[in-house]
Order: structure tokens, then C-alpha cells, then sequence
């Protein structure tokens, strides 16, 4: 209750408006940006995989489970570059 006492309806609108027009966001996302971004989130997730492999010190070692935490971090960048486009995309 309090955010919509904060902002009108107005400037709301207005702020999806302008997210609209600028449609040099969407150009700013090149694909060779989005290929980097992946990359860097795969090699993340490399990281998180050797050292989760390395230091479980658990009774059964669950490699499907240690493949889950690279292809969750390679979908969550996936995710955040999308949203981060626009605030329409976003909602």
C-alpha cells in the first residue's frame, strides 16, 4: 500500500511509456553480449562445480546434482540479461 501511495499512476505509466520508446535497449543487447555473459556464467559455474566436487565430504557425491549447479547459474544469467533490458520485460 505504501508504493502505490509513494507513486501515481501517472508517473507509473509514464515510466512504462518511456521503457517503450527506448528501444536502444534492446540494441545495446548485442549477441556477442549475451555469448560473453554466458560464457562468463558457465565458467562460474565451472568454479562452483570443481569446488563443490573437491570439498563434499558427503557419503554419496551426487554428480547430476553438481551438473544442476552450472546449468542454474548459465539459466539464471540467461534470466537476469533479459530482464535487465527492460523494466516492461520485468513485470
Amino acid at each position: 500500500m505504501f508504493l502505490l501511495n509513494s507513486f501515481s499512476i501517472t508517473e507509473i505509466r509514464d515510466l512504462i511509456t518511456q521503457s517503450y520508446t527506448l528501444a536502444e535497449t534492446y540494441r545495446s543487447l548485442s549477441p556477442a553480449h549475451t555469448l560473453t555473459s554466458l560464457g562468463v556464467a558457465f565458467v562460474c559455474g565451472m568454479m562452483i562445480y570443481f569446488v563443490y566436487r573437491f570439498f563434499h565430504r558427503g557419503v554419496v557425491f551426487s554428480e547430476s546434482y553438481n551438473i544442476l549447479l552450472v546449468l542454474v547459474t548459465i539459466s539464471t544469467s540467461f534470466i537476469i540479461n533479459t530482464i535487465s533490458v527492460n523494466i516492461v520485460l520485468s513485470l
